[in-house]
């Protein structure tokens, strides 16, 4: 399945974790983390496609942490093969 994560005026931690919460298939016990994240991505839950907009927020005010998303997702698509997650810089939807 294809999800679409609108990261606009993202900037914080538990922001961006509100967001994945409301737009994927977590479970009630998601971790809100970087980790937890990860497992989502990667677990059997017919993510097929993930597309973030408008990350350059996050980016702003949180740049290390946008950094290990960035690279988070690079390692969840080469563990799963099936997985394509991109990165749509400054779209407005």
């Amino acid at each position: 399945m294809r999800y679409e994560i609108d990261l606009q005026n993202v900037r914080t931690r538990e922001a961006f974790h509100d967001r994945i919460v409301q737009a994927l298939p977590c479970p009630a016990f998601y971790g809100r983390n970087l980790d937890a994240f990860y497992d989502i991505l990667t677990g059997q839950n017919g993510i097929e496609e993930l597309i973030f907009y408008n990350i350059a927020d996050l980016l702003r005010h949180m740049p290390d942490y946008g950094a290990a998303l960035k690279a988070l997702c690079t390692e969840a698509m080469e563990q799963c093969p099936g997985l394509r997650i991109s990165f749509a810089e400054d779209i407005d939807r």
